[in-house]
């Protein structure tokens, strides 16, 4: 994935500072599962500490994880021994969100995956994005990762961006669109920035960034220039057409252009410029484009919320304060002079540290099903560099309420990692229910799903479970396990139909079945109802012509009960008919 490709040089620059974070009141809803690990300090190697250019690194000498491994094993199959029973209790009479059906957005994909997961919001988003050509729909440049070459979008003929519209509009999905406003679009589909003659390839100008500028890169070389205007004329154009696109992302990830795109971006961006090209991008368009949900500023990571790639001195220019609230008081104080909103969504990107990979070895297995708790819950310490609670979703909207009150909350690009795995496709279960209790407006995963892939089936358990266009319900409602370390539960209610759908997710992987009951209160079952489960593949012998995908069918339920097996690492939806008459708040 790109932000390993690059790890490399961005480490250093996301790590060069640590913001003071705002204190966020909590509001989290569901208890913090917590499986206490004790660790012998002996065990770890001593942490060494380099300065770069005023740039602090921790890092530390590799040593053996078997301990910790056999250690975390060990306890948890103690725990494990150690539950008789799950006991899962769902309150209808506690309703916590109205769920917004922008959450279950996915990146650019295979369309045939697309045409039967079914997702809420298709996704035009990525760095090749940045420097999409719109002018002539088909050049676009990757960056860094690509040697700064540029390539042909897709190889099909005509204009992609209006084909993802089309196709978007055909699967009935949102459309959110990621503008290239960097000033540059790739001019062909073979230019590079750095061609290096004695070898015959491209190359990344000796690993420049905007830290490091051992070589530079002529634009014209790849690009061509494009303005706030040429973007006026391709969104008319698509308004001709009759089209329409719900969210435009009019940044993407701006603060690593000095790294992803230093060859026509050679400098750290700064607060002031960031905003300045915001806005004058959303001046521009915010009329001929006046039902789409304007996003920004499209921030990649933990220590961009707070800074800039220009380091402390440009904080210090902009009263030291952390960078996001600086966007929005900046974006209130624009929007209310203009008599317009040029800002509808806060938009940023989620990345959990040390997770955007493919490893699933026990340590880092158990941090994947940990990290979605980061994205509410105020007693989940990071358990990277970061080592403090993130509460993302909770902080980011306590900001909005401070700084631009009514400004809508995205994660327009968020991964856990190993989504080919059972791991990765509970984490996403996981995330995609907090999501829905957090008071999200959008989220987009990012970079895409494989079609019959774990995580793909993941998503389809609230997009599509029973491959009729089933969707999970409209308001979530109080869901509490006595175990959540081994069973977590979410629950919500379909307003138009009545219909209470619970998520059971297994966590733990090395346990044949956990036998669950499941009381709910404030809610009379019909005794009809459906079980769907998906279990995960083996994928060492697997064989795709025989995957069975996501299992179930009719189920008789108790009226207030039900009890239930659920086998190791796999997710289980309820749904339940109501008996007639119950009303329903929709408030």
């Amino acid at each position: 994935m790109r932000h390993l490709s690059i790890a490399g040089s961005i480490f250093l620059l996301l790590l060069f500072v640590i913001g003071c974070q705002p204190e966020v009141e909590p509001n989290a809803v569901f208890p913090t599962p917590t499986l206490a690990i004790e660790l012998n300090s002996g065990s770890i190697e001593e942490i060494e500490i380099i300065t770069y250019d005023n740039i602090i690194v921790e890092t530390a000498v590799p040593f053996d994880y078997s301990k910790i491994e056999e250690e975390e094993e060990k306890q948890q199959q103690a725990a494990i021994d150690a539950i008789e029973k799950i006991e899962i209790t769902i309150d209808l009479e506690t309703e916590i969100s109205n769920i917004s059906p922008y959450i279950y957005g996915v990146a650019l994909s295979d369309p045939r995956a697309m045409r039967r997961l079914t997702p809420s919001v298709y996704s035009w988003t990525g760095d090749p994005t940045v420097r999409y050509n719109i002018l002539s729909g088909r050049g676009w440049n990757e960056g860094r990762e690509a040697s700064y070459t540029n390539v042909n979008a897709f190889p099909e003929s005509g204009n992609h961006a209006l084909d993802f519209i089309d196709f978007a509009e055909s699967i009935d999905a949102a459309t959110s669109f990621t503008l290239p406003t960097i000033g540059w679009v790739a001019k062909d589909t073979s230019s590079c920035s750095f061609p290096d003659a004695e070898l015959g390839n491209c190359s990344t100008g000796l690993e420049s960034t905007c830290l490091s500028r051992s070589v530079s890169a002529n634009p014209a070389q790849t690009s061509v220039q494009i303005d706030p205007e040429d973007m006026v004329a391709f969104l008319q154009s698509i308004k001709d057409s009759g089209n329409s696109l719900d969210f435009i992302s009019v940044l993407y990830e701006p603060e690593l252009w000095g790294i992803v795109h230093y060859d026509v971006h050679p400098e750290c961006m700064t607060y002031g410029e960031i905003l300045e090209i915001y806005q004058s991008y959303t001046v521009a368009i915010r009329d001929v484009v006046p039902d789409s949900l304007l996003m920004g500023p499209g921030t990649c990571c933990w220590e961009f919320y707070f800074n800039s790639p220009s380091g402390p001195r440009d904080k210090a220019l902009n009263d030291d304060k952390d960078f996001i609230p600086w966007f929005l008081e900046n974006m209130q104080a624009f929007d209310e002079e203009a008599g317009k909103r040029h800002l509808d969504v806060l938009e940023i990107h989620y990345y959990p540290q040390d997770l955007v990979n493919d490893f699933v070895d026990p340590v880092v297995a158990e941090h994947r099903l940990r990290a979605p708790w980061s994205l509410y819950d105020p007693l989940y310490s990071d358990e990277s560099y970061i080592n403090e609670p993130v509460q993302l979703i909770p902080r980011m909207n306590a900001l909005i309420d401070e700084f631009y009150p009514g400004t809508k909350l995205a994660i327009s690009a968020w991964n856990f990692g190993a989504d080919d795995t059972m791991n990765g496709a509970i984490a996403i279960a996981e995330v995609l229910a907090i999501f829905g209790q957090e008071d999200l407006h959008f989220a987009s995963y990012f970079p895409e799903l494989e079609l019959d892939s774990p995580a793909y089936h993941a998503f389809k358990m609230y997009t599509n479970y029973d491959g009729f266009g089933s969707t999970y319900g409209d308001l979530a409602v109080k869901a509490e396990s006595s175990h959540p370390e081994a069973v977590s539960s979410y629950a919500s209610v379909d307003l138009e139909t009545g219909n209470l759908h619970i998520m059971l997710i297994n966590r733990i992987e090395k346990v044949q079945t956990f036998e669950t009951e499941i009381v709910w209160n404030g809610f009379e079952s019909t005794g009809v109802g459906t079980i769907y489960q998906y279990t995960g593949r083996d994928l060492e012998n697997f064989d795709p012509e025989f995957d069975p995908g996501i299992l179930g069918g009719p189920a008789q339920m108790g009226q207030t009960k039900q009890v239930i097996s659920l086998p190791g690492y796999s997710i289980t939806h309820m749904v339940l008919e109501p008996v007639e008459g119950r009303e329903l708040n929709n408030e």
